[in-house]
């Protein structure tokens, strides 16, 4: 009787311990597959926001593509070819209600830096941007960076293109475009729930920003707090025409975000994209989150083996009790 109880303990005991060894290295490995998942989730993520990223500044370099098409029309135009600059102006303004409606206005510079305007006024060019882009240094097409139009008193930026005939330079083609244009594409653009685009100029000034009044306000180069260094640094990569990506802490509530960034080709421009943090481990703390449902149904599922099987352990026990003595009486 009693080594019946001894045995039937044993091997409870034997159970116990090969379920109890079992859950440990469940728990071990699943330890190791959420850590491991949870860097690979993220790996993954940065090179989906990297290549996001580069495809919304190749949709912003096809939509300037098309704005530089618009002006090669003026530059194509047969008047051109007549070099006569006055023939050409008055061209220019005898069109001026049947532009592209892209565009605000249009420019024909001489190389003087004399700007006349498709409306009929007349401006000094020398200083532009994109004139000494051209006339100076040499460039046959730019694309400036935003400025306040001195007629329109809005954000525009200017799409530039030399006039050359029979390899003479002539004067520049250059078309006013309103940056609110660009700025709805970029505002457009969401990734997820928190993900917002934002691009800057070559000088570090803000063309547009998810938090409202930025807008050619701010300069994330030199005016931002010493809290912000790593926006700063991500803002000097971005200046410098860089591809790659890093954490940034909000200007407003101080959450950090991920940022993927990469310059637009044809513009000193370049665009980022941020994620928050919640939403950059997402996808790993899920994957998380079923490994630890699957492991607790695990534990339980074999809890309830066992303890099944402790009770037809107990049962067969009692009943090998009652036999025994029945057998020695008849002895």
């Amino acid at each position: 009787m009693k080594a019946l109880k001894q045995n039937t303990n044993i091997i409870k005991l034997l159970f116990a311990a090969l379920t109890l060894l079992f859950m440990l290295l469940l728990a071990v490995q699943f330890f190791l597959v959420k850590k491991g998942a949870g860097k690979t989730a993220g790996k993954a993520f940065e090179n989906g926001s990297s290549q996001l990223v580069q495809s919304y500044s190749m949709m912003l370099t096809n939509r300037l593509n098309m704005y530089l098409r618009e002006v090669r029309f003026y530059v194509d135009s047969d008047v051109v070819q007549t070099l006569d600059t006055e023939k050409i102006i008055d061209w220019m303004c005898s069109r001026s209600g049947r532009k592209n409606p892209d565009i605000d206005a249009m420019y024909f510079c001489t190389l003087d830096g004399t700007a006349y305007r498709d409306d009929g006024s007349v401006a000094n060019f020398r200083n532009e941007e994109f004139f000494k882009a051209i006339a100076v240094d040499g460039n046959y097409e730019y694309i400036s960076n935003p400025k306040i139009d001195f007629v329109f008193k809005k954000p525009v930026f200017y799409v530039a293109h030399v006039v050359n005939v029979n390899g003479k330079k002539l004067g520049i083609f250059a078309g006013v475009y309103p940056l609110s244009s660009i700025q709805k594409l970029v505002s457009d653009i969401r990734l997820g729930d928190t993900g917002n685009a934002w691009m800057l100029a070559d000088d570090g000034t803000v063309i547009c920003y998810p938090e409202n009044g930025y807008a050619l306000k701010k300069n994330f180069l030199t005016g931002l707090p010493s809290k912000n260094n790593d926006l700063r640094e991500i803002s000097q990569n971005m200046v410098n025409r860089k591809t790659g990506s890093g954490w940034i802490k909000s200007l407003g509530s101080g959450n950090k975000y991920f940022v993927t960034y990469a310059p637009v080709h044809n513009a000193p421009w370049s665009i980022g994209l941020n994620v928050s943090e919640n939403q950059y481990f997402s996808s790993g703390r899920e994957f998380g989150r079923i490994i630890a449902v699957s492991f607790v149904l695990i534990f339980l599922i074999l809890s309830g083996v066992l303890f099944f099987i402790f009770a037809l352990l107990d049962d067969s026990g009692k009943k090998d009790s009652k036999k025994r003595p029945s057998k020695e009486k008849k002895n």
